[in-house]
């Protein structure tokens, strides 16, 4: 019962401090007070004050320096995100809307990857469709490379929020592509579709870019759906 009573407490006084960073009482750098004096603001136990703080560090929102104290940190998008990501990433069937929205991410990413791309980036482009092609002809499903192209677009297109959001939905859908990359033929179409993307950005075409991205991700939704009817 006594732990109980802990676990209780602490998640209170993690969310009261969560209330006052959104409130502005708690701002970016500010130091927390020592935990004894914590303990004795808040009526608890140094246990429940320490619990709280680590779980307000695994969210990002503080910071702990070795003999200097507790600092409240600035929210970044991945602490944001982050436990977003764990929420979502517990319902199977979000599948589907996962890749609605990375439509509406990725056709812009990779339209501005066309208009921003570095000669650089646009050979590590390159080389994924030659690393897809080589796992393919030894038997791979070219999982990796898959991933390594989205993400070398997300970062061609030079945007950091997008790249994050991106990050979070493959993050998620890391689960579902080897099962779609499984059904016969898909491979193969993903190698081609990739092609043809990575033409259009060579180009700096970024209305085909934009264009066969939606093919591509559309062909990916009629995939996952044919295997959730399955």
């Amino acid at each position: 019962m006594a732990e109980a009573r802990v676990a209780k407490r602490y998640e209170e006084i993690a969310s009261s401090m969560i209330e006052r960073i959104h409130s502005g009482e708690l701002r970016p750098g500010d130091r927390l007070p020592p935990e004894r004096a914590l303990a004795e603001s808040y009526g608890v136990s140094r246990p429940a004050i320490r619990e709280a703080l680590r779980s307000l560090e695994m969210m990002g929102l503080v910071e702990s320096h070795v003999g200097e104290g507790t600092y409240i940190k600035a929210p970044t998008l991945s602490s944001l995100m982050d436990p977003f990501s764990l929420v979502l990433a517990q319902n199977a069937k979000l599948g589907g809307e996962l890749i609605e929205a990375r439509l509406i991410l990725e056709t812009e990413i990779a339209a501005l990857a066309a208009r921003r791309r570095t000669p650089e980036q646009l050979a590590q482009l390159e080389e994924t469709l030659s690393d897809m092609e080589r796992d393919l002809a030894a038997g791979g499903l070219g999982i990796e490379a898959d991933a390594r192209f989205h993400a070398l677009l997300a970062e061609a297109a030079g945007n950091e929020s997008l790249r994050m959001m991106l990050e979070m939905c493959a993050g998620m859908l890391s689960r579902t592509r080897p099962i779609t990359q499984a059904i016969k033929g898909v491979p193969r179409m993903t190698l081609k579709d990739h092609a043809a993307i990575c033409e259009a950005v060579r180009a700096q075409d970024e209305r085909g870019a934009r264009r066969l991205m939606r093919v591509h991700l559309n062909r990916a939704l009629r995939n996952l759906a044919k295997l959730q009817k399955a």
